[in-house]
């Protein structure tokens, strides 16, 4: 029967030795009841690191769940930007649509007014139309005549020139001009 209790307790310590594997050596002696003083200090440090490196890992976590979330306030916020630059790019566009249905509107208005010997209103309309497109050598010209019939020959000639530095093939422009040139001499 004392060899079986012998056996019995060399089975419990080597239980005990196995179950120590991968344990330090400062957690063995404290299991054991004993308290190493040079190790101490050391033990103490090393389990408030471990500490500090838990707590340094759980606001790690939030950090990420807080820029996760961050991250998908800011996809949204894009994405209305987004809808919002494109509503905004199609009110331009037709606005411009607009602005050229106006230019051509003006343009019709005063050639019909030309027509009809109205040339302070046809000067007016082709000024406003010149606003919208500046370098239409076809408002530029009929500008000129109507300049040209209210004697302002100067302003008329300044015109056909412009006309003139823009597209010098400009046929139209070249008679307009010549003959305000005959009519001086």
């Amino acid at each position: 029967m004392e060899e079986n209790k012998a056996e019995n307790d060399a089975r419990e310590e080597n239980k005990a030795e196995n179950s120590a594997v991968g344990t330090r050596l400062g957690d063995l002696l404290v299991q054991k009841g004993i308290e190493n003083v040079e190790t101490a200090p050391y033990e103490a440090r090393i389990k408030y690191l471990e500490q500090e490196n838990k707590n340094l890992e759980q606001k790690n976590k939030d950090i990420s769940e807080k820029l996760a979330s961050l991250k998908a306030v800011m996809e949204q916020k894009n994405d209305v930007l987004s809808e919002e630059l494109a509503h905004q790019k199609s009110l331009i566009q037709k606005m411009e649509q607009e602005k050229i249905g106006a230019a051509d509107s003006l343009f019709k208005r005063a050639v019909q007014e030309l027509k009809e010997e109205n040339y302070i209103d046809a000067m007016g309309m082709l000024q406003a139309h010149m606003i919208y497109e500046p370098e239409n050598t076809k408002a530029m010209i009929n500008l000129a005549v109507a300049y040209a019939e209210l004697d302002y020959h100067d302003r008329a000639k300044k015109m056909l020139h412009n006309v003139l530095e823009h597209d010098p093939d400009n046929e139209t422009a070249k008679k307009n001009l010549a003959i305000l040139n005959e009519d001086q001499v």
